[in-house]
């Protein structure tokens, strides 16, 4: 066994290097900037090869987290260097504040040893099997509302083929007046990952026709709107659920997530059935054109604002405030504001505008911090925490791609506190909603 753990990380290191050699010599602009390019190859991937081996686990917080935060920091720069680009320096200072806080995100979890306990309410967040009956039919009564909910919005006003060959701009332009109304999108991938983990730990064969149910309509609406992160809101956790309970294997995971890697690349072209064309512009390209166009104005330094503002609507739905996001297309692509389309923003972007890199050390060593704490907390069978977990797998790009208020605003509203209520009402229950009447 030791063998085969050695054999792969020889390997991995001699097909990165074989691969960086070729970049380095394909690069007609050798920066000294790029040292750190290179490097972090090395580190970030025999570190994930490492936290696999060690905690027998390819889908969990952290390797995911690493992930995006690899791609999203170097996809674009690679693509730069393979077309003889000349790299902004912006580019540059964007790029290391992501290793920066990658590395604190990774430091804070890997230190974090002591798990802050609720012993008081331990019994209440694991799942009796009457809770588990109820959380079931609760689900399904979720999904019937959902999709009514879908039907009146897609079939009823807008027209389901206007909104099918709509382009991007237009979706959102035709969805803007149900925009309060759009929360199914949202909780339609969260009922089929709860139903699927009901299925698979505790053979409700119920929680599996709400699964399959779930699963269609979310794959319908991420064809429809040309979405790839819809489809990775569910694709992910559902991943980490047949992994964890060995539903498939690690071998068969892998060829699943380098396939649907190539197929993230394809779908827009497929979808338009063009010419078949592998790129990921809109997710990794558009995250450096958007640093690059903040860090070359005035920077407006918040000081903690926008995080006091994530906050408050967390807490209160409807304010005043105003995201990053909506600031920057207002201010840097106000064409593309004025035909209702939208841009994300960056986390790592948004820390450095509070307080330059002392941010990006603050909030991502908070986020190592708080998903150890989770991931710890579902080492003891906690049934609560280990949903949570997987609504913040269902989020991980948008620590990258999204600011902290678009990113906490819609998992706090339309996934955390709709999970907690549907849990909550299935543990304050003392009857069985699912009898022999009911679905028997």
């Amino acid at each position: 066994m030791q063998i085969n753990k050695l054999l792969i990380y020889i390997l991995y290191n001699i097909i990165i290097t074989y691969f960086l050699v070729i970049t380095y010599f394909n690069s007609f602009y050798k920066d000294i900037e790029l040292i750190p390019y290179y490097f972090s190859f090395y580190l970030f991937g025999n570190y994930t090869i490492y936290n696999i081996f060690k905690n027998k686990q390819i889908i969990t917080l952290q390797n995911s987290f690493n992930v995006f935060g690899f791609l999203y920091s170097n996809f674009y720069i690679t693509q730069m260097i393979y077309s003889n680009s000349k790299i902004h320096s912006n580019y540059y200072l964007a790029m290391f504040l992501s290793y920066i806080s990658i590395f604190v995100f990774n430091i804070f979890y890997l230190f974090t040893k002591k798990n802050i306990k609720f012993s008081y309410v331990n019994k209440y967040l694991t799942l009796s099997k009457n809770n588990i009956n109820n959380l079931t039919f609760i689900l399904f009564l979720s999904l019937f509302f959902c999709f009514s909910i879908e039907y009146y919005v897609l079939f009823k006003k807008i027209g389901v083929i206007n909104y099918l060959v709509a382009s991007r701009a237009s979706k959102s332009l035709l969805l803007a007046p149900y925009s309060r109304l759009s929360f199914y999108k949202l909780i339609i991938p969260l009922i089929s990952i709860i139903a699927l983990l009901l299925y698979v730990k505790y053979k409700k064969r119920k929680a599996k026709i709400v699964f399959f149910i779930a699963f269609t309509l979310t794959l319908f609406d991420s064809i429809l709107s040309a979405s790839r992160s819809e489809l990775i809101s569910v694709l992910l956790p559902i991943f980490y659920i047949l992994e964890k309970y060995n539903i498939i294997t690690k071998k068969i995971l892998l060829i699943i997530a380098i396939s649907s890697f190539i197929l993230f690349g394809m779908w827009k072209s497929l979808l338009r059935a063009s010419q078949v064309e592998i790129y990921y512009d809109s997710e990794f390209n558009t995250w450096y054109k958007i640093c690059n166009n903040v860090l070359n104005s005035n920077l407006p330094m918040q000081f903690g604002k926008s995080y006091l503002d994530t906050i408050i609507n967390i807490v209160i739905p409807f304010t005043n405030s105003e995201p990053l996001s909506r600031w920057y297309i207002k201010r840097f692509e106000y064409s593309i504001y004025e035909k209702g389309g939208g841009r994300g923003f960056s986390g790592v972007l948004e820390a450095f505008m509070n307080w330059g890199y002392l941010g990006n050390i603050l909030v991502f060593g908070f986020y190592g911090f708080l998903m150890k704490q989770i991931q710890m907390k579902i080492y003891k069978n906690n049934d609560f925490f280990e949903i949570i977990y997987m609504i913040l797998l269902i989020s991980l790009f948008q620590f990258f791609r999204s600011e902290s208020y678009s990113l906490w605003k819609n998992m706090v509203w339309f996934r955390i506190y709709p999970f907690v209520a549907m849990f909550v009402f299935a543990k304050s229950l003392k009857i069985n909603l699912i009898n022999k009447r009911l679905l028997h």
